[in-house]
């Protein structure tokens, strides 16, 4: 349950403390982003699921491309969170570099064996196709930028 504590400052405004307080619009974006960041690392050969990790030049621009978009997703978690205005072109960037990590996963996983690429592929497919949807087609990205901001829809009249 929230508490209502006196704002600091001596306003007389109260301030809600507790969890809904922290469950913004902004922070369960970011931590969207982060989880779906997370989800790249299936993509490295330490989770090829074998017993030793695989190697070679697929498994090497795999693993780099995976965690070059886990970092770009988490840096636009950070942008998200921050409300900063550069968090859409690294998502962007994240979603590229993410579909661009799949070729050389694809060849990798289906050199050694690994299970389950196919769903990993259309996971990661699906996922960076959303994102890119949402911050380079106008009308969505400007409904999401309401949407965190705390806007609502217009009413029709």
């Amino acid at each position: 349950m929230a508490d209502h504590i006196q704002s600091p400052g001596g306003s007389g405004r109260t301030v809600q403390r507790g969890w809904r307080s922290r469950w913004t619009r902004r922070n369960v974006a970011a931590a969207a982003l982060l989880v779906y960041a997370s989800t790249f690392l299936w993509m490295t050969a330490a989770f090829a699921g074998t017993a030793k990790p695989p190697g070679g030049a697929a498994w090497a621009l795999a693993n780099a491309g995976a965690l070059a978009s886990l970092v770009l997703f988490t840096l636009a978690a950070w942008g998200v969170f921050k409300s900063r205005p550069w968090w859409e072109r690294a998502a962007a960037a994240g979603a590229v570099v993410g579909l661009a990590a799949l070729v050389p996963y694809g060849i990798g996983a289906s050199s050694t064996g690994v299970s389950g690429p196919g769903l990993d592929s259309a996971i990661h497919i699906a996922g960076s196709a959303a994102v890119l949807l949402v911050v380079l087609v106008p009308a969505l990205e400007r409904r999401l930028r309401r949407w965190l901001s705390g806007g609502a829809r217009p009413r029709k009249r």
